[in-house]
């Protein structure tokens, strides 16, 4: 203290020409991430108790019924966060699946459009508006929304439903080679046919003379007759 005052002293006889370097002031540490996880759970776990599952099933896939009110309050809350604290694409991506839950698929995509414009990044929200075109038959759209999610997500066991979903909008656009080429991915990383076993859509793909060859060559080695039999009805 006694020599700080003494150089203020020698600069004001040397007529304030010379100034002492600011102090740093040190950096708070940012609690941003950790708050916006938090509210990302709790709002998850929200929005899985606002839903009834099938058995096993709770907070993955479609679920059987929702509750149209305890979703909009889930939106609400949301939307309260985003405005009082801090907006985040992770939240934006739980609105839009609220809002996939409650059947409101126009502004689902919506809101899942807003996300991957906030952060490209983000597979889940991709996934999510590629099911939504798919279920509207804009296959186009949807294959570029499936391919987003395969570059994010190339391999590992998180990998095959990006290349699965891929493949079957190859089927519907007709497209043998590369339903072939992605199903082998999708089949290299965990998907398995015991998972489509006697699905329609999959038993329209053996109908169809153009995608049959493919099919068959595949089940020879990943598949078995069983598996056949429920694709083919014979």
């Amino acid at each position: 203290m006694k020599i700080r005052a003494l150089l203020g002293g020698c600069l004001a006889v040397l007529g304030g020409g010379l100034t002492l370097p600011a102090r740093a002031e040190p950096e708070l540490p940012s609690y941003r991430d950790e708050i916006v996880v938090a509210e990302w759970i709790a709002v998850d776990k929200a929005i899985t108790a606002a839903c009834r599952w099938a058995p096993g099933s709770a907070g993955m896939g479609v679920p059987l019924s929702c509750s149209r009110d305890k979703l909009d309050a889930v939106l609400a809350r949301i939307d309260a966060f985003q405005r009082t604290v801090t907006p985040d694409a992770r939240l934006t991506y739980l609105a839009g699946l609220a809002r996939r839950h409650q059947g409101d698929r126009a502004a689902a995509e919506a809101t899942f459009r807003e996300v991957v414009a906030l952060d490209p990044r983000r597979a889940e929200a991709w996934m999510d508006l590629g099911e939504l075109l798919t279920t509207d038959q804009r296959w186009d759209e949807a294959a570029a929304a499936f391919t987003r999610v395969t570059e994010l997500v190339p391999e590992g066991p998180r990998a095959w439903p990006g290349w699965f979903q891929l493949a079957q909008v190859d089927a519907h656009r007709q497209q043998p080679d590369a339903f072939e080429d992605h199903l082998r991915q999708a089949l290299r990383f965990g998907f398995t046919f015991r998972m489509i076993e006697g699905q329609p859509a999959w038993q329209a793909f053996w109908a169809d003379p153009t995608l049959r060859p493919a099919l068959e060559r595949m089940l020879l080695v990943y598949g078995d007759a069983e598996i056949r039999q429920s694709l083919s009805g014979e």
